[in-house]
Parts: C-alpha cells; sequence; structure tokens
C-alpha cells in the first residue's frame, strides 16, 4: 500500500514523485521499461525550465545555446544572438535518469521494467496491476505521455490535438558537429505547416522534422527528413543514421486532467507547446502543481482535484491558445514574417523573453500589434529616404 503511484519516469512523473517523496508521501514510481531508456525527443531544454526544475541537471548537458539559426529552405537564413544562454541540448536518457535518482534520493520507490497492464479507480482507492502484482494507493498519477494507460482508465483519453514528429540522432564527422556547436538551428520550409530542427550535443546532432499545426495532414515525415538532410550539405557523409518518431499531444484547448484520485501530468495532459512543440518546461511545472494539490488532498482527504484542473488551464490551456493563434497565422506565412523577425529586435527580445518564461504568449501578441504600425512607417520611411 503506497500513498501515491506515479506512471511514468519522464520529466513530470519525476518532479512529482520527487516532490511527494521529499514531504514524506510514500510514493512509488513505476516505468515501464529499463532504466535508463532512450526517449524520443530533440533534448531542447529552455531557460524556463531551470526556473522550475529544482536540482541541478548540469551533468546531463550535453551543449549551452546562446544562438539561433533560422532558416527558410534556401530562401532565408540568419544568424539570432541572444545576450546569454536560452536553454541546453541534453540527451533525454541522462536528463531523465537524473530526475528519477533524484526521486530515489528523496525517499521514492522506482521500480522500472514494470509495465502497468491494468488500473482500477473506485472510491476507497486505486489499484494497478504490474508484474502480476496488485498495488494499491490513495492517489494515482498518470506520467504516462501521450499514449498512456492512465488517461485511458480514468476516461480522461478525450479527443485531442496530436502532432507528429520524427528525428535522427545523426553521427557526423567532427567539423559538421562543431559547425553547430552552441546553436538552435530551425527552418521553417523543410515541412508544412512546421520546422526541421537541428540540436547539438556532445558528440552528434539530433535532426528532426515536426509538424505542429495541421496535425491531421498526412505527411510522409521520413521522406520529408531524408530531403531535408540530402538538402544541408552540414548533414552529409554521417557515419550512422538512427531514426525515431514521436506523438505530441499539442496543448491549446480545454480538456480534463483530473478526476476523482486521479491526475495527468506532462504529455499525458496534453501540454506541450502548440507553436513549439516543446514539452519540457510544461511537464516539469506540471509534476510539481500536482504534487502540491496532492498533499493537500491526503491532508483534507478531499481527492477531487479539480482545482489542479483549474490551475493547469490559467497556467498553460489559456496562454497555448494564444500559441495556437500565432502558429496558424505564422505557417500560412513563414517568409513574410521571418523577413519581419530578422529587422526587428524588439522580435527578438521577445523569444529570449519567453524562452526564459518572462513573457507569455498572450503578451507577445498584443505587444507585437501594439509596435507593427510603428515598425511598418519606420520602414518605409527608411525606403523613402534610401530611395
Amino acid at each position: 500500500m503506497f500513498d501515491v503511484i506515479v506512471v511514468g519516469t519522464g520529466p513530470s512523473g519525476t518532479t512529482a514523485a520527487r516532490h511527494l517523496a521529499r514531504a514524506g508521501v510514500k510514493t512509488l514510481l513505476l516505468e515501464k521499461e529499463k532504466l535508463p531508456r532512450y526517449k524520443p525527443c530533440g533534448g531542447g531544454v529552455t531557460a524556463k525550465v531551470k526556473n522550475v526544475l529544482d536540482i541541478d541537471f548540469s551533468p546531463t548537458i550535453e551543449d549551452t545555446i546562446a544562438r539561433a539559426s533560422v532558416a527558410f529552405r534556401d530562401e532565408i537564413r540568419f544568424p539570432v544572438e541572444f545576450d546569454g544562454p536560452v536553454g541546453w541540448s541534453v540527451m533525454r536518457d541522462k536528463f531523465d535518469m537524473l530526475l528519477a535518482n533524484e526521486a530515489a534520493k528523496a525517499g521514492a520507490q522506482v521500480r522500472d521494467a514494470s509495465n502497468v497492464k491494468r488500473v482500477e479507480i473506485d472510491d476507497d482507492g486505486v489499484r494497478v496491476q504490474v508484474n502480476g502484482d496488485e498495488i494499491r494507493a490513495q492517489v494515482l498519477v498518470g506520467a504516462d505521455g501521450a499514449n498512456g494507460l492512465v488517461a485511458r482508465a480514468a476516461g480522461l483519453h478525450a479527443e485531442r490535438n496530436l502532432a507528429a514528429a520524427l528525428e535522427a540522432e545523426m553521427e557526423l564527422p567532427n567539423d559538421a558537429v562543431e559547425h553547430w556547436r552552441g546553436v538552435w538551428h530551425l527552418d521553417f520550409g523543410a515541412v508544412p505547416y512546421g520546422y526541421a530542427w537541428i540540436f547539438p550535443k556532445a558528440e552528434h546532432v539530433s535532426v528532426g522534422v515536426g509538424a505542429f499545426v495541421r496535425a491531421n495532414q498526412k505527411l510522409n515525415l521520413r521522406e520529408l527528413l531524408k530531403q531535408y538532410i540530402s538538402g544541408e550539405p552540414t548533414l552529409h557523409h554521417a557515419k550512422h543514421v538512427a531514426y525515431h518518431g514521436h506523438t505530441l499531444p499539442l496543448g491549446g484547448t480545454l480538456r480534463a486532467v483530473s478526476k476523482q484520485r486521479v491526475v495527468l501530468v506532462g504529455d499525458a495532459a496534453n501540454l506541450v507547446d502548440p507553436f513549439s512543440g516543446e514539452g519540457i518546461y510544461a511537464a516539469v511545472k506540471s509534476g510539481g502543481l500536482a504534487a502540491a494539490h496532492i498533499l493537500r488532498g491526503l491532508v483534507t482527504g478531499n481527492f477531487d482535484f479539480s482545482e489542479y484542473m483549474t490551475q493547469i488551464q490559467n497556467e498553460f490551456t489559456r496562454d497555448y491558445g494564444y500559441a495556437q493563434k500565432l502558429g496558424a497565422v505564422f505557417y500560412r506565412a513563414p517568409v513574410t514574417l521571418l523577413k519581419i523577425y530578422q529587422q526587428s529586435d524588439l522580435l527578438r527580445r521577445f523569444t529570449q523573453e519567453i524562452a526564459h518564461a518572462d513573457m507569455d504568449y498572450h503578451t507577445v501578441i498584443g505587444k507585437s500589434l501594439r509596435q507593427a504600425p510603428r515598425f511598418f512607417l519606420s520602414k518605409a520611411i527608411q525606403k523613402i529616404r534610401g530611395g
């Protein structure tokens, strides 16, 4: 018998387990695969993750990112310089393993190679079947990703806005890896309503493609990724290429993420940024929020958790709705808007502030619209003077 069972050792589940165990809650953290396990992900950890992750993850950092490179095929390409680091590249097997170890140090019992086969929820508690054993608890945390069992068992697996991504871990000659050192590269011409990325790691690069807005369109991501790789000179002469696909459950739509005795966190709660496809920040933060509400429920005996769902809507869903709107505009005319972005110091500063969580999408859209007339007027004046 445990107080809380957490299913999934990604950033959301390990964060929830760590906070709960640290508070003295008897916590079981389950992972279906043997740890450490490979996790398909670009491995981009934005600076705002550091604001909500109260542990030192520097041992897992493969590269520190203080610049970006933005492109649309061969039509446009330009660098973006930031005032300091806006993120870090990690390998998720190492990053997630570190978080799982920290949960264990806090007192959580971590069991890997433990695939949950059945979940039952009633007024008295929750029960899960793992490796032939039945384990009971007061509360269940679903941190088992986009296709997790917990959401389905709890009746929370509603119709969702799913995107898809495909990445390749590429071993390249040393000079090719060094070419991308310290840079996140995004090419918005490689995929309709999405982008291709190149993220440098310590000794290789992660290259991927993802479609985030019109995700229901049928795209051959493998073919698009191969085309992108063949068209990018720095990616030629690969020593080894390993392909991995993953599903991105996009946020921005009101959905239930809790019910009696059950809370969903991270990807299981559909908390992927619908504009960028980034999900680690929301995973870590939702894990911490869930832990706080569960602690309160264990004290009061109230396991409704509707206040957690309200907080998720306030923290993420509403602003991700604005991210959806921004994406719907941007991905329809990326070349035009990228050229405006290239010429606007203000918009580049907004990017940095979003990466640090100093600004949200609602604020970015509002400030951009207010500054637009002044921006276009100044460009018109420059053109007249230049003529």
